[in-house]
């Protein structure tokens, strides 16, 4: 259903005319109609409808009036309006109750005849009575778009009553440029629109802005985007945690005094989770739906050998670009030069990290979002610097990484390692158990072909006995087996063993006689090289063939996630 604004958007010649009610100012008293606009002198006024909010301790009425001058009706019924107007009323208690703690004044809706060009509305809070104006426009506006606007509206003349000492500027200090409060004052009343309108597709035109302008316009800076910050908040925090929000802005107009409220309710934590909630799609309306973000995730800054590059940015700008670091190389990246409090983290497939100093480009161009950000400081900056890379072999990029044993393997390890120290301990036919005991080993291949077995006490606990008493062995290795590798195949390599420095140290208990420990050096491989079969994906390893380590079960896992930073 669709309405045209001329005059007004309400007004039918044929309503019997009724008196404003006692609670609110007369339209022919000196300077009340001023107080909407002040081009407005003293008239005669229809109300054409009132409704009552309400809300958990408390209601309030709510009037919508017009004058006298002649106007075309409505392009739709009037009954349709009254209906629509009392079903918002409704869910206006509902999100008032949502968020807690506000109060709305009685209030008057002034459907006026001035031509502002457009559609527009304005309000001006007071704790006796809030003035909520309409302007008229000669293009059509759905009904749905006033509701919306209604609600926005009828927000601000909660903020003026229910944010004790939160300053609002009149209309004398707007036309002054004093609009340092726009950027939560429109953004959160944005906020209770889309609370109050579930599933309503207005304010999509804001949601568009902030895609465009966020990469280099601050917070501080907007008024009606910044409706996507508070939906952030909402989405993380809840109706309530706005509410919250809103109680600790600045009592003082002035962009220093605001800075500091900002600084002191959303630290830099909270201004980053924002910026990768944004990034990652994760915000979503307070009904659920995924906001309809268009992100731009800024220029992209290309790696491919020894480089140099800057980034800046001002308090709350979400300051982003695309690194894109070149294949079939491992980059070294240091962060030098910085000045303010700056932080940059790097996304990934909706998993965001600090610089890492490693990156590895393998058989593929890796790119990451790179979101800078800042809550203080005059234009802090920062330098990232990257190293002439070291190539790397495409063919074995899953196999770069450092790799953990399964528990399958962890148990297969005890059982190999106890056919070698245990054999003794069943000569005679005593019945034997064994266990593994310390921390796992690490299996390692490094991109510049280097790789290695680290030990770290892993070993086994066996005990056997008989009638005649109980032995345990404890059989434990330290140290590692290095090697150098190469890839024949996409699963074949060829290790080149190059050092060896693994001792093993046994410990044995006799009933209740403990032996002094021995320890001895692994002999190491007895041939220089072999031959090795594996098989890898991005998080799993299966090997054979490198020594000291179990043939019958050989499955790993990655430490550390991905083959991002090996």
């Amino acid at each position: 259903m669709r309405f045209r604004f001329f005059a007004c958007l309400l007004m039918l010649c044929g309503l019997a005319a009724a008196d404003p009610a006692l609670a609110f100012g007369r339209c022919t008293d000196p300077g009340y109609l001023a107080g909407f606009a002040e081009s407005l002198t003293p008239r005669r006024c229809r109300t054409i409808h009132t409704t009552h909010v309400r809300w958990r301790g408390g209601v309030a009425e709510v009037r919508v009036i017009v004058d006298y001058t002649p106007t075309p009706a409505l392009d739709a019924g009037h009954d349709e309006f009254i209906r629509r107007v009392d079903e918002l009323a409704t869910r206006l208690g509902r999100a008032m109750d949502a968020m807690g703690g506000l109060t709305l004044p009685p209030t008057t809706v002034f459907l006026s005849n001035i031509d502002y060009g457009g559609f527009h509305a304005g309000t001006f809070g007071a704790a006796d009575e809030c003035k909520v104006i309409y302007f008229k426009t000669a293009r059509e506006i759905t009904l749905d778009a006033f509701l919306f606007t209604y609600a926005h509206e009828l927000f601000h003349c909660m903020q003026a009553v229910s944010f004790p000492g939160t300053w609002q500027p009149d209309a004398e200090q707007r036309r002054a440029g004093a609009l340092e409060v726009d950027w939560w004052m429109e953004g959160s009343a944005e906020y209770f629109a889309h609370l109050a309108n579930p599933g309503s597709s207005e304010g999509q035109r804001f949601i568009g802005q902030f895609d465009r302008g966020s990469p280099d316009d601050s917070l501080l800076d907007m008024n009606y985007p910044a409706v996507v910050f508070f939906l952030g908040l909402g989405h993380r925090r809840g109706p309530e945690g706005v509410r919250s929000f809103l109680r600790r802005m600045a009592p003082s107009p002035g962009r220093d005094a605001q800075l500091a409220a900002l600084q002191a309710a959303l630290p830099m934590p909270d201004w980053i989770g924002f910026g990768e909630d944004y990034l990652d799609g994760r915000i979503r309306f307070p009904d659920g739906r995924d906001l309809e973000s268009v992100v731009n995730n800024g220029a992209t800054v290309v790696f491919a050998g020894e480089q140099r590059h800057e980034s800046s940015t001002d308090p709350y700008v979400l300051a982003r670009e695309t690194f894109k670091f070149n294949r079939g190389r491992r980059y070294n990246l240091a962060i030098e030069g910085a000045t303010g409090e700056l932080r940059s983290r790097f996304g990934e497939d909706g998993r965001w990290t600090d610089p890492p100093s490693r990156v590895l480009a393998c058989n593929e161009d890796k790119f990451y979002t790179v979101l800078t950000v800042a809550v203080e400081g005059d234009v802090p900056r920062h330098t990232f610097v990257s190293s002439e890379p070291e190539r790397v072999d495409e063919r074995a990029c899953c196999l770069i990484g450092d790799w953990a044993p399964t528990p399958a393997a962890v148990a297969a390890q005890a059982a190999q390692v106890s056919q070698i120290g245990g054999v003794s301990l069943a000569a005679h036919g005593a019945s034997m158990s064994c266990s593994a005991v310390g921390e796992p080993w690490v299996l390692s291949f490094e991109p510049g072909a280097r790789g290695e077995v680290r030990w770290s006490g892993f070993g086994h606990r066996c005990s056997a006995g008989d009638s005649t008493g109980q032995m345990v062995q404890t059989a434990t290795r330290r140290g590692s087996t290095s090697f150098t590798w190469d890839i024949r195949s996409p699963e074949a390599g060829i290790a080149h063993y190059t050092g060896q420095d693994v001792v093993w140290t046994y410990d044995m208990q006799m009933g209740p006689l403990s032996l002094p420990s021995r320890s001895m050096r692994d002999s190491g491989p007895s041939t220089g090289s072999n031959g090795f079969a594996y098989t890898c994906s991005r998080d799993t390893l299966t090997i054979q063939g490198i020594y000291g380590l179990s043939a019958d079960q050989s499955t790993y896992t990655r430490i550390g996630g991905a083959p991002i930073e090996p």
